[in-house]
């Protein structure tokens, strides 16, 4: 019996795929008809026929109808992508100015263009520069004023994931807020992982502007879970200190 290795010769080899002793010329042909089978890009139509189904009509994005879709089925935790809210679409424009947008494909030619910013990736780009942004400017956040920052803080997390959780709890940290009284009232607690979770003792010599920016720009974004329900409060705060960041680094330029 010829051993499996023989089977299926690699392209450093002899670049050629054998099934024992004969080429397979129609190998790729006979991978894509497998992976059809498998993932169930064909279906049987009611008199018998095959019709095929495109892969874009599986993973539909935000861009064509707002939903993203695994087969037929919606995503829990969906997140509707909005225009840019005036604040965040004014310091997106500073983040262009500096130069932490330079690389965003999503802007042609380089130029600053908010609209591009309506779907997910021109979203994660916008947070990524914001935070390196901020890990440029990490001292601006000591002249940020204090009741806003303790507004943000006492609200909650803006997402469940670990990096936002654990940047809102160092803010919480920071103003001697308890996580109990936060915790408790959350709606996001029942799918949360650290509830009622402080961060380690140095939490509040680790407060600096890119803790506040990766919470602050999530709800600037109306980035947060649909439950979620954002106070005018803290809406009200998230603009001013945005205001103020861009402030203060002119001042500081």
């Amino acid at each position: 019996m010829e051993s499996p290795r023989n089977l299926f010769v690699g392209s450093d080899e002899g670049g050629e795929v054998r099934t024992g002793d004969k080429k397979t010329e129609d190998f790729s042909t006979t991978l894509e008809t497998l992976f059809t089978n498998a993932v169930g890009l064909s279906k049987k139509s009611e008199n018998g026929t095959k019709e095929a189904k495109k892969l874009s009509n599986l993973f539909k994005g935000s861009g064509e109808t707002g939903e993203i879709r695994t087969g037929d089925k919606k995503a829990e935790d969906l997140m509707e992508i909005k225009e840019l809210s005036d604040d965040m679409a004014v310091f997106a424009k500073y983040l262009h100015k500096k130069g932490y947008l330079k690389d965003a494909n999503c802007l042609r030619n380089n130029v600053f263009d908010a609209s591009c910013f309506v779907n997910s990736y021109g979203r994660d780009f916008l947070k990524f520069a914001a935070e390196r942004f901020a890990m440029d400017h990490r001292e601006i956040y000591k002249w940020l004023p204090t009741a806003d920052l303790k507004t943000v803080a006492q609200f909650g997390c803006p997402s469940l994931g670990r990096k936002n959780v654990f940047s809102a709890k160092a803010m919480r940290f920071c103003y001697g807020i308890q996580e109990e009284t936060v915790c408790n009232k959350c709606v996001l607690k029942e799918s949360c992982k650290f509830v009622n979770q402080s961060v380690w003792k140095k939490g509040a010599k680790n407060m600096d502007l890119a803790v506040v920016m990766r919470v602050i720009t999530l709800y600037a974004l109306d980035a947060v879970p649909s439950q979620l329900e954002v106070t005018t409060d803290v809406k009200n705060a998230v603009s001013r200190l945005l205001q103020e960041i861009i402030r203060l680094d002119e001042i500081e330029s």
